[in-house]
């Protein structure tokens, strides 16, 4: 048999069990044939390797041998005992069970019953687990010693072999105490202004907590919350946040829809609000606000007295579709703009105007977009100190380019031979437009000593305007447009092809504008830098706002020495834009608004975006390639200096005849892709307020273990405008994006932060920027702070198995009280458990108590021993699930056999 491995003695063993052998027998035999087969090596044979032999081999039969394989009666008696309950267990499981279970010496017992007679006689061998040893044959010496382990998961000595695993979850909430903010935009005026505010379905007066009121407002005003006044008058401060408690008028409030009510006592030019909101703060039974994936409606605030309005809206994701409806009455013209994009300008008209528009197929990036709504026509309203002047420079591309033909007409012509009676031997061709008489004569104006034939009317397309042509349609409009507003504005001409001509000064005369327009003259090359330099020293002594508007319709080929240099230098397209940009560039940080257009159908695409950058901006921009668009970009153009120069810092001070306007209502529904897919299953939702800033840089730490759901900073900006924002280092808000010349732009009051940028567990920095222009910047408010929605589970991960499932009486803290609850439902034992702002304990071997304090502590976002709703035992609010007899995942220990000569 010395041929024979232990793995074919088991093969052996199992083919006789197969046969019905006893079990018992089968092993002794097996483990008799073992010591058989090591009693025939000679001493030279065996050495070490017949100890690892016997020591390996031990290992494997305790590991392949299954309780249901043996059969004794201190086995049955175990059974019947309870104390082996699983016969699929291997024997080496069982003596590990025994083990753990302090059990020893039936550890002891198993193991003697089954190999301690079938070994070889002259070897020393030694089982052991941990400090017990199980079996030990002992020789006085110890040579060739050989040993081996073999792991025992889940088990541990004096620990318990299984237990029970649990998790929690919130079924129901009560009184989970939370806020909802009703923002005024960056300026809302100017005049009474109504704004909505929207409570839960399971609101009632007796669940409001407190109302405050938080603004920027100069006025004095009266207070109405859905039409019942709350207190008497309110009196705010210029230049400053004033904070007034309404909570004595909570009974106002219904649930759903309410509207809040500004009511000014003091002048228009008073009655406005440059940032703030409502703030109320109420209980709630339910566990997170319903919201539409994909969808979000911005209300405009109504307003009656002169329409002014600075604001934005925000989504987090990609802006595929809006629709825009406003109703409201004006009779001066009405714009709306969305970033930098007017969406309509409407004249204005005795009569209630209804708008509505959708614009669909968009791929508007996510981030806070600034919206701007007032008038044009104040041909009634003298503007007072706020208003400044608009001083503006034309700087018109007149190269010989320019001389192409722009527009064709159809035309009927008159089309004959003729020649020379006397002496000429061939005919030549004209052509004249038909004089609608006739086409049988001489009618093109040859001499009469000409003769002619083959009269004919031909229809023919013909040139009807160069480029220049309507380009000096667009200039006369554009001084149309601005003179007619004010005579206060002035503007300024200057020409260029391969330099400058001489310009016109700014100057308020239209006639004079109007001839030097008419005069220009299509020659030359192409140096842009020629004429934005002469433009730019000309209007930099003005006082008044300044602008400058560069057209042309090719890439630069001349180019300036410097930037005093009107008189063009032959050079590349590269070199020419170069000087070209540079030269506006100088012209935007002297405070100068530049505005390019790229102008006809030759125009390149490195044209167009040699013009783009030649712009303060991108925003000032405009891609004329499409001749017939120039008089309305031109119109366009003097609307936003006409707006830049009525507003100056978002107040317009009015005296003098004035027509109330209202914005009576109105909303935009946005559609998005959302790109954060925020998860709200088996979560509830609580809105957390930062301590204030205090300045323009803050660090706020967000808590551990919730999600964010949306965020924002509020910016009292006051008249000024939120210019920029950065968290943790990154650009989340840009103004400038949409423009160089900010009044002309909605001003956000709240700025949303992408959620994902915000770090539960740590401090999170936050740095703000509010000015007048990209140059410019002001002192930040003490007021501004992070306003965000916390997302918290409500349901618990699993607990690993812990021995007891017994539960507690339970005294937890909360908010607003102390409450008892008891889990499970039916525990009827002494235990006290406390999850207070005293005291935290709990058992923290029994799975109950276990979940439940793991609930507690994710509903305590402040850390502070007390969670921000209540329980009670009748609702259920917590229920545990527990799952018995789960293996612990102790150790492993280890088995040692040890085998010697």
């Amino acid at each position: 048999m010395c041929g024979i491995s232990l793995t074919d003695l088991i093969k052996m063993k199992r083919k006789a069990i197969f046969y019905t052998m006893d079990a018992l027998l089968a092993s002794l035999l097996l483990l008799g044939a073992v010591a058989l087969i090591y009693s025939s090596y000679s001493p030279e044979d065996l050495e070490i390797e017949q100890q690892t032999f016997i020591s390996q081999d031990i290992l494997v039969v305790l590991a392949e041998l299954r309780m249901d394989e043996l059969n004794n009666t201190f086995i049955q008696q175990e059974i019947a005992n309870g104390n082996i309950t699983d016969l699929n267990r291997t024997l080496l499981d069982q003596i590990g069970e025994y083990w753990a279970l302090n059990k020893v010496d039936k550890a002891q017992m198993l193991l003697q019953l089954v190999i301690n007679d079938s070994l070889p006689t002259d070897r020393g061998i030694q089982t052991s687990m941990g400090n017990n040893t199980l079996l030990l044959r002992n020789f006085s010496s110890k040579t060739n010693s050989v040993s081996f382990n073999r792991m025992i998961s889940g088990i541990e000595q004096g620990r318990p072999i299984t237990g029970s695993s649990g998790t929690s979850y919130l079924k129901k909430i009560r009184n989970k105490k939370t806020s909802t903010y009703t923002y005024f935009g960056g300026f809302i005026g100017q005049g009474n202004i109504t704004v909505l505010m929207r409570l839960p379905e399971d609101f009632n007066s007796s669940r409001m907590i407190s109302v405050y009121m938080k603004v920027e407002t100069p006025g004095e005003f009266r207070l109405y919350f859905n039409d019942v006044q709350c207190g008497s008058t309110y009196t705010g401060n210029t230049g400053s946040v004033s904070l007034w408690d309404m909570s004595s008028c909570n009974t106002s409030f219904v649930p759903n829809q309410n509207n809040v009510s500004i009511k000014y006592v003091s002048p228009l030019n008073t009655s406005y609000i440059s940032g703030g909101f409502v703030k109320a703060t109420y209980t709630t039974d339910m566990l997170i606000e319903n919201t539409t994936q994909g969808y979000v409606r911005y209300y405009f605030p109504s307003i009656k007295g002169f329409i002014n309005l600075y604001d934005s809206f925000a989504v987090q994701g990609v802006i595929t579709n809006w629709t825009l409806h406003m109703v409201y009455d004006s009779i001066y013209s009405t714009f709306f703009n969305i970033g930098n994009e007017t969406i309509f300008i409407d004249p204005g008209q005795n009569t209630t105007r209804t708008i509505d528009i959708t614009h669909t197929n968009l791929t508007i990036p996510p981030g806070t977009i600034p919206i701007r709504m007032s008038h044009t026509n104040l041909t009634n309203i003298t503007i007072a100190t706020d208003g400044l002047p608009a001083d503006s420079f034309l700087v018109t591309d007149v190269s010989g380019s320019m001389d192409d033909c722009a527009e064709y007409v159809n035309q009927t012509m008159c089309r004959y031979q003729y020649k020379e009676q006397s002496w000429w031997w061939f005919w030549l061709t004209t052509t004249c437009l038909y004089n609608n008489v006739s086409c049988v004569a001489n009618e093109c104006g040859i001499s009469p000593l000409y003769s002619t034939r083959n009269h004919q009317l031909i229809n023919q397309s013909v040139c009807s305007k160069t480029l220049l042509d309507i380009a000096k349609e667009a200039d006369k409009l554009f001084v149309e447009k601005i003179l007619n507003a004010s005579t206060l504005h002035r503007i300024g001409l200057v020409d260029y092809s391969t330099n400058a001509n001489t310009p016109t000064n700014l100057t308020n005369v239209r006639s004079v504008l109007d001839s030097e327009i008419d005069s220009y003259v299509a020659n030359g090359y192409t140096c842009p830098c020629c004429g934005i330099n002469y433009a730019r020293n000309l209007i930099n002594s003005s006082t008044s706002k300044r602008f400058m508007i560069v057209l042309s319709d090719g890439e630069p080929n001349y180019y300036c020495s410097s930037y005093n240099d009107y008189t063009g230098t032959s050079g590349s397209t590269n070199i020419s834009a170069w000087w070209a940009i540079n030269a506006s560039k100088l012209a935007c940080q002297n405070n100068i608004t530049v505005y390019t257009i790229g102008f006809g159908s030759a125009m390149t695409p490195e044209g167009h975006s040699i013009m783009q950058q030649i712009a303060c901006n991108s925003s000032l921009y405009f891609n004329a390639t499409n001749v017939t668009q120039l008089a309305a970009i031109y119109e366009n153009i003097s609307q936003q200096i006409l707006l830049s120069a009525n507003f100056t810092s978002q107040t317009i001070n009015i005296i003098g005849n004035f027509n109330v306007t209202e914005l009576k209502e109105g909303y935009l529904d946005i559609y998005y892709d959302d790109i954060n897919d925020i998860d709200t299953q088996n979560k509830l939702s609580l809105v957390i307020e930062s301590e204030q800033f205090n300045g323009c840089n803050k660090s706020v730490s967000i808590p551990t273990g919730i999600s964010i759901q949306n965020a924002y900073i509020t910016s009292y900006s006051s008249n000024h405008w939120t210019s920029l924002l950065k968290i943790n280092n990154n650009l989340v808000f840009n103004l400038t994006q949409y423009g160089a010349s900010y009044d002309l732009l909605g001003d956000p009051f709240i700025v949303q932060i992408p959620a994902p940028l915000l770090i539960p567990g740590q401090n999170n920095s936050i740095s703000l920027t509010v000015g007048d222009n990209p140059t410019n910047s002001s002192n930040c408010s003490n007021n501004n702070t992070l306003i965000y929605t916390a997302l918290v589970s409500t349901s618990t991960s699993r607990t690993g198995a812990l021995e007891k499932a017994e539960g507690c009486k339970w005294t937890v803290e909360s908010t607003s009280s102390t409450f008892n609850v008891t889990v499970p439902k039916d525990y009827s034992g002494t235990k006290i458990c406390m999850y207070t702002s005293l005291n935290i304990s709990y058992d923290t071997n029994d799975v109950y108590d276990a979940s439940v304090y793991s609930m507690l502590k994710q509903l305590d976002y402040e850390n502070n021993g007390r969670i921000f709703f209540d329980l009670t035992q009748n609702d259920l609010e917590i229920i545990l699930l527990t799952t018995g007899q789960v293996a612990y995942m102790w150790g492993p220990s280890l088995m040692k056999i040890e085998v010697w000569q």
